[in-house]
């Protein structure tokens, strides 16, 4: 496994076009309550939110959840493996193989910027899970494990490669 370490914690921005609609998506590891209020200009219907993803936001609690309100439809993924829904606290990515599965915050920052579903890490396996006692959370991929340290801040990933 290679061990890789950041010492700061990181939102997460990706920019992406979509249907005619630009939008950046940012959320924060370890949020509880509901997602930070987004315009309603960047807010689509919570109705656009079907099939497995829309199972996992509906699961999650919908726009009532930390992922908020759609920002984009469901996307095809670039290397043609799944798809994926931005909203305005994180992006719900879905494979076959893997499931829909939530990714935000210092976590999504982290896989991002190792190349997001393209990158070593891959499509997210699991959803962000408590790790330790003073509040840290690990999230597993196709070939990986990242993990965030709500004492320290510290966000750091293994590979399986």
């Amino acid at each position: 496994m290679t061990n890789t370490r950041s010492s700061r914690r990181l939102g997460f921005a990706r920019t992406l076009t979509a249907a005619a609609l630009t939008v950046a998506v940012v959320g924060l590891s370890g949020f509880t309550g509901t997602a930070p209020p987004a315009s309603a200009a960047a807010c689509l219907s919570p109705n656009v939110v079907h099939g497995a993803i829309g199972d996992k936001y509906w699961g999650m609690g919908g726009p009532n959840s930390p992922l908020g309100c759609p920002t984009t439809y469901e996307i095809a993924n670039p290397n043609g493996k799944g798809v994926r829904q931005h909203f305005a606290g994180g992006t719900m990515y879905w494979s076959h193989g893997t499931g829909a599965h939530p990714v935000w915050g210092a976590i999504g920052g982290y896989w991002g910027q190792r190349g997001w579903e393209q990158g070593v890490y891959g499509l997210p396996t699991s959803d962000e899970q408590p790790k330790w006692a003073n509040g840290g959370f690990v999230q597993y991929f196709e070939c990986g494990v990242i993990h965030w340290e709500r004492s320290t801040g510290d966000t750091w990933g293994q590979t399986c490669r």
